[in-house]
């Protein structure tokens, strides 16, 4: 094979498509144009002075063909004054014009030979029974020529082997003999072809991307000696050949399956090495989950797709045929049965079934929240009563799961409670919830007396009151899920026994907290004053059988909290433990004593703030009322600075050096603020530890929402069993941080 180029003078050129520039002696200004030859005038009439003429023929770009060789003249000439001058025109070929010729033996060996032929403007390929010349502008050169044998390339060399002009026209590959292995090439060539005549050597090996999935990763080594690839992926696509090894390849499949994967690995002078490995591809598959039963709603979700995958086309099999790009898709079914979801993928054009789940739609009388409520599709329903346990009715805050602000004690509703009031009549009232359908259910209530939230009454008292009930005795409810919440909703203003009324309006939605076969719990929303919050109430089965502990035992306990690594300490022979309402509570190394921890109390903008201990008893305060805490003021606290404050705040709005002991009567509930006994000490000292005394004798408590006076000695007291420590004021939004430990009411002896 030679390859050959051949600048020449052009004694005949084609007038129809030459070009003439006229520029002044400094070549840069055009003077005059004419792009066609019929548009150049027989006389050109110009200025005198030097001039340059280009004569050219046009050609639209500098990429190399077939067909348009591009020829050039220029000539410089001087226009003298009154005379006519004339300039003559030598045009020369200016491309590189490139024939290439096969030996015949290379004829005779290949199927076929491609030469590629490069310039930096771009690519002409020459085939075996080229005979074409072509046109090149370029300077410098790049070959790739490729050998072809049985749909197989056998040998390539690199394009990205430079080779100069000087070279290419000497440029010859033959292969001689009968051993089509060797091949003479000539000693300059060796030194831009550089290949060995070993054998390759190649593997692979196949990594899925992960459990499912219909794409797969192809792990390929090599060494020096690789000259290039072609592999089949046994899926009826062809050879897919590549140049390069140096990175790993991916594959993507459309359909999971059994594959095999060969690999002809070929360097040019040695023989084919082929390795071969099986590979199983796992298919996507179709995920179904469900919402609650009783909204009839069906996740479907295609796990292990590739992305190849124009559009999914999900058939829901009630008639509903979604197209979709999305592999999520929620339906809504309007009745319940068994269905048939069958998932296709269309890639290409082309439609592939996945796969065909069935689903069973069952009737919402069937859930197991309505099981439990109600007994389901078959049941007489399921009759349910007010709870008298501890917890029966709470308050929690909006943001909270629990009833952290007030969790009444055991017998709430027989009279253990701050009033000793009875709500024997309201107790009497039974709820039974029915399936009176599939898919419909009722409430009958059967009941005489209510409870009414005291907010409900003209009366200036804080307190429930029981009246006659006025509800109807007969209403329907459905249940939805919102935002995961299981959510009762009641028909004709219905309620269960508790009267209140949130924004004037009748309370209707109720949340589940929890539900069981004996016992259920729900809360909803109320607001007062300003502040939102959650009222709770248990309700449990009728025919169960609650013991109540009506009241808790007047003591005298030993009380010792060390506050070093918890919140734990001991009251009496119990382990109780302090709750934290609205701080930042975490334990830190004491700031004079680097060998222990104490409690840091980081009150930031919360205007009610607080730790506090719900003890087993009433505490004793007739003979022992002395309570101590040790207490750190930091100087870094800013003291002076006021904010925004209540009314009711004990301080001008800033913070104040002064710790607070409280006692409180948890059977008050959300109103225990009211009779609450506190002692208050400033703390004189900063960046020190001191111990405060606080003594509960001596002085009067009176309830504030009334001014009446409860207690004219608070160590006459009989009904309280909470302790609350605050540092720092109250009703303020200022913030400060502080540490305390070794709280104690008094050590046995």
């Amino acid at each position: 094979m030679t390859i050959s180029f051949d600048p020449q003078e052009v004694a005949n050129i084609a007038l129809s498509n030459l070009s003439l520039q006229i520029y002044d002696e400094s070549g840069e200004k055009l003077i005059e144009s004419y792009n066609r030859y019929a548009d150049i005038p027989k006389v050109v009439t110009l200025n005198e002075g030097k001039y340059t003429a280009l004569f050219f023929n046009n050609q639209n770009s500098n990429q190399p063909n077939f067909y348009n060789p591009f020829y050039y003249s220029s000539e410089s000439f001087t226009v003298l004054p009154n005379e006519n001058s004339l300039v003559y025109f030598t045009s020369k070929l200016e491309t590189k014009k490139i024939n290439i010729q096969l030996s015949q033996d290379v004829v005779n060996l290949y199927e076929d030979v491609v030469i590629e032929i490069s310039d930096e403007f771009g690519t002409l390929s020459f085939s075996t029974d080229e005979i074409r010349t072509g046109y090149f502008l370029g300077e410098e050169f790049y070959v790739n020529i490729i050998y072809k044998d049985q749909g197989f390339e056998r040998f390539n060399v690199d394009t990205l082997r430079s080779i100069s002009t000087e070279v290419i026209n000497q440029l010859a590959i033959k292969r001689t003999g009968e051993d089509q292995n060797s091949m003479v090439l000539p000693e300059y060539q060796q030194k831009f072809m550089d290949i060995g005549d070993a054998q390759p050597v190649g593997s692979f090996s196949i990594l899925p991307y992960a459990v499912k999935g219909m794409a797969t990763e192809m792990l390929f080594t090599e060494d020096e000696n690789v000259e290039y690839i072609s592999y089949d992926f046994g899926n009826g696509a062809g050879l897919i050949v590549t140049s390069s090894l140096n990175d790993p390849l991916s594959y993507t499949y459309n359909a999971g399956g059994l594959y095999s994967v060969s690999l002809v690995i070929v360097n040019g002078y040695a023989r084919d090495t082929l390795a071969a490995q099986q590979i199983e591809v796992l298919p996507a598959e179709t995920l179904l989950s469900q919402d609650v039963v009783g909204d009839k709603k069906v996740f479907v979700e295609v796990d292990g797709t590739n992305n190849k995958v124009d559009e999914f086309i999900y058939n829901f099999g009630d008639g509903n045929i979604i197209i979709s790009n999305n592999d999520t898709l929620t339906h809504h079914y309007v009745s319940h049965g068994n269905y048939n979801i069958d998932v296709s993928m269309k890639i290409d054009e082309q439609v592939l079934p996945l796969e065909t789940k069935s689903i069973e739609i069952t009737p919402d009388c069937q859930d197991e929240l309505m099981l439990l409520l109600a007994g389901g599709c078959d049941s007489e329903g399921k009759t349910w009563k007010l709870s008298v346990s501890e917890g029966a009715i709470g308050i929690g805050d909006e943001a909270s799961e629990s009833s952290d602000l007030y969790t009444s004690n055991s017998g709430y509703f027989i009279g253990n409670n701050v009033e000793n009031r009875s709500f024997e009549n309201s107790l009497a009232s039974r709820f039974t919830f029915t399936a009176t359908s599939e898919d419909q259910f009722t409430v009958a209530v059967n009941a005489d007396y209510q409870i009414n939230h005291w907010s409900l009454s003209d009366s200036e008292e804080t307190v429930e009151f029981e009246t006659l009930y006025s509800g109807p005795k007969v209403f329907n409810f459905n249940y939805t899920v919102d935002n995961g919440k299981d959510v009762i909703s009641f028909t004709d203003n219905g309620y269960l026994a508790y009267y209140e009324e949130y924004n004037s309006l009748p309370i209707v939605n109720y949340e589940v907290v929890s539900i069981s076969e004996t016992e259920l719990y729900l809360r909803y929303l109320i607001e007062y004053e300003g502040l939102v919050s959650y009222r709770y109430i248990k309700y449990v089965q009728e025919d169960v059988v609650e013991e109540v502990e009506l009241d808790t035992p007047l003591e005298e306990r030993s009380i010792n909290f060390p506050f070093n690594s918890n919140l734990n300490g001991t009251v009496g022979d119990e382990e109780l433990s302090f709750q934290i309402k609205d701080i930042d509570g975490e334990f830190v190394l004491n700031p004079n004593n680097t060998q222990e921890n104490v409690f840091s109390y980081a009150k930031n903008d919360n205007i009610i703030h607080y730790i506090y201990l719900q003890l087993n008893h009433r505490l004793d305060l007739s003979s022992r009322n002395s309570f101590s805490l040790d207490v750190y003021f930091p100087s870094t606290n800013d003291y002076q600075t006021i904010g925004l404050h209540e009314d009711w705040s004990d301080t001008d709005g800033s913070l104040d050096p002064v710790v607070s002991i409280k006692l409180g009567n948890s059977k008050k509930g959300e109103s225990s603020w009211d009779t609450y006994a506190a002692v208050s000490q400033v703390v004189n000292q900063s960046d020190q530890w001191e111990t405060i005394t606080f003594t509960f004798s001596e002085f009067e408590v009176t309830d504030k929402s009334t001014g009446e006076v409860i207690y004219n000695d608070v160590s006459e007291a009989t009904d309280y069993d909470q302790i609350i420590i605050q540092l720092g004021g109250e009703g303020h939004a200022r913030p400060g941080t502080f540490f305390i430990k070794n709280f104690t009411y008094y050590e046995s002896q």
